[in-house]
């Protein structure tokens, strides 16, 4: 297992996720269909056809792409990230959110919460954290190499 330093100078641990997890999950999610309409080609021929630039089918693509990033992120975080939680740190920003903004934040999931408001310090922690974890997925040259050479006789 590996270790990831976030900007903040926090270090987690991280471990392979299977791309096949992430995939079926995935596919769990319907994406959404553009909507039909007739169309006139003036000869006295009409076709229902599929509309992709629909405004409401964009809304609905958005947010499936929105709803497909966000459990791919979660599935990612949970699978990939051990961490020794800094449960004092994490109830304090949840405080001062609650006492500064009256918000609570929406994140019920500790590890998570942990990674997104303790944690990553900068956009660029996200991107180089889930890059790691799915580069830790993935077969090094190093082991292709190595299966390459035992097919060898």
């Amino acid at each position: 297992m590996d270790e990831f330093k976030f900007s903040t100078g926090i270090v987690v641990k991280i471990k392979r996720v299977s791309p096949f997890l992430i995939s079926d999950v995935l596919k769990t999610i319907p994406r959404p269909r553009p909507p039909v309409q007739e169309v006139d080609y003036g000869d006295g021929v009409k076709r229902q056809e599929e509309n992709p630039a629909h405004p409401s089918y964009e809304l609905a693509l958005e947010e499936y792409n929105q709803r497909v990033t966000e459990l791919s992120t979660r599935i990612t975080l949970r699978r990939g990230v051990e961490a020794d939680i800094d449960y004092a740190a994490l109830s304090q920003i949840k405080e001062e959110l609650a006492a500064d903004f009256g918000v609570e934040l929406e994140e019920k999931d500790d590890l998570i919460a942990y990674i997104k408001y303790v944690a990553t310090g900068s956009p660029d922690d996200v991107r180089r954290l889930a890059a790691a974890i799915l580069s830790e997925s993935q077969p090094s040259e190093e082991a292709i190499q190595a299966n390459v050479d035992s097919f060898r006789g």
